[in-house]
């Protein structure tokens, strides 16, 4: 779609845009934890360093925020389901009296 349609959009449904925080024309846009280019998405290092120095959950009540977190970015990480395979199985409850990781 070209830019002057879609300015002839807005102006049509009397919609208005601020200059000030318009950029126009650019390669790369961050959004939502995401790079997102023209050749597809990618995480921010901020998101990347988040899940590398997430500390080890020691319980079950830690562990679900990670694996919440870290599912988010499984289209981005090769071999996702393998690796975090075994972490869904600490969820499970063995037993009474059961808590926490071992």
């Amino acid at each position: 779609m070209k830019l002057t349609a879609v300015l002839d959009t807005l102006r049509e449904h009397e919609l208005l845009i601020k200059g000030s925080k318009t950029k126009l024309f650019r390669t790369h846009v961050e959004f939502q934890g995401l790079n997102v280019l023209a050749e597809g998405l990618s995480p921010t290092e901020s998101k990347v360093s988040a899940v590398v120095e997430w500390p080890a959950p020691k319980t079950v009540k830690h562990l679900r925020p990670f694996l919440g977190m870290a599912n988010f970015f499984r289209i981005f990480i090769s071999f996702f389901s393998e690796m975090a395979a075994p972490l869904p199985e600490l969820l499970k409850v063995s037993g009474p009296g059961t808590r926490g990781i071992a």
